[in-house]
């Protein structure tokens, strides 16, 4: 009996420190930035966040270090389908809301352009990738008992993240497309592969020109 008491405090307490930890990663760090409490660059604060998070997945024996592979991953199809409707929209959104900025950066600041080609994937989105999908799904399980409740939590959090942007197109967009890439995630399980398409959104975000909202 006492076992079984134990047990149980033991597991209420892991649950307790977990949705604190999820509280400052998700909520209180891009908070506190967002209010200027942290003197540090964006990319910093990331870094920083994500390197606790790549540590604690490296202590786990229950990570599966598969998800960094692409052997076996069959989502191709709906990978492409994603990556077009994404692309329509921002064309669209673009076009109809600062349609001045269409296109203006590949040819007003190519080396820009080119910088974030092949900066952008490494610096910005495997850390997001890692933080939203591959740690939050693997650290916050013991928290949902629902994983497609715990995609739209991961979205959520993953939106809210965008609020140190200061508008409301980067929530937005980023809640939209973070539910997709949440559920895709859930279903192949392949942190590779959404960070491949995470990387062709966001250059193709930048190319058209919506990018601006997200600087």
């Amino acid at each position: 009996m006492k076992r079984g008491c134990s047990t149980k405090a033991q597991t209420q307490k892991t649950k307790l420190l977990r949705l604190l930890e999820l509280l400052v990663i998700y909520v209180a760090v891009p908070l506190l930035f967002y209010l200027k409490y942290i003197p540090l660059h964006r990319l910093l604060t990331l870094f920083l966040v994500f390197g606790y998070c790549l540590t604690v997945l490296l202590i786990n024996r229950n990570f599966k270090w598969s998800s960094f592979s692409l052997v076996g991953f069959r989502g191709w199809i709906s990978l492409l389908l994603r990556v077009s409707i994404a692309t329509l929209i921002i064309l669209a959104l673009t076009y109809f809301i600062i349609p001045n900025y269409l296109f203006v950066l590949p040819y007003n600041k190519p080396m820009y352009w080119l910088a974030i080609f092949l900066l952008y994937p490494l610096w910005s989105v495997v850390p997001q990738e890692l933080i939203y999908r591959s740690f939050f799904f693997n650290r916050y399980k013991v928290l949902f008992r629902n994983e497609k409740v715990m995609a739209v939590a991961s979205a959520a959090f993953f939106a809210f993240l965008h609020i140190v942007f200061n508008n409301w197109i980067a929530v937005l967009c980023s809640f939209t497309i973070g539910l997709l890439w949440s559920f895709a995630y859930l279903r192949h399980r392949s942190l590779l592969a959404i960070s491949v398409e995470h990387s062709i959104v966001g250059i193709i975000l930048f190319v058209v020109g919506l990018g601006i909202f997200f600087t």
